[in-house]
């Protein structure tokens, strides 16, 4: 089973800031093992994912598409949503990967 799931998340990229996580991964079944590998490893260090400040969105030719959800180990779903939020940075859901700084610029002035 693990085997399988580290396969499948073989190109995926995760960015780790404090305790802040951005987890990218080509397709959505990607992603869902790669959850459960980065939880896995969360709950041998007594932490956990934060379904209520955990969110997703695509990026690519099917960003509108709604496909099926993103689970936790115990079963909660992860929220889509059309931006994500992470180190003050809203990456938003498009063709093409795209960043609103507009947030940012707010709250310099």
């Amino acid at each position: 089973m693990w085997t399988a799931m580290l396969r499948q998340a073989l190109y995926a990229l995760v960015f780790v800031y404090a305790d802040d996580i951005l987890l990218l991964a080509p397709s959505v079944l990607a992603l869902q093992s790669l959850l459960h590998v980065c939880e896995q490893e969360l709950l041998q260090l007594d932490m956990a994912v934060n379904v209520r400040k955990s969110s997703r969105t695509r990026i690519g030719p099917r960003f509108s598409v709604k496909c099926c959800c993103v689970t936790t180990l115990n079963g909660a779903a992860l929220a889509w949503t059309d931006t994500v939020r992470y180190l003050g940075v809203y990456i938003m859901a498009a063709h093409r990967f795209c960043c609103s700084l507009h947030n940012a610029k707010l709250s310099f002035y």
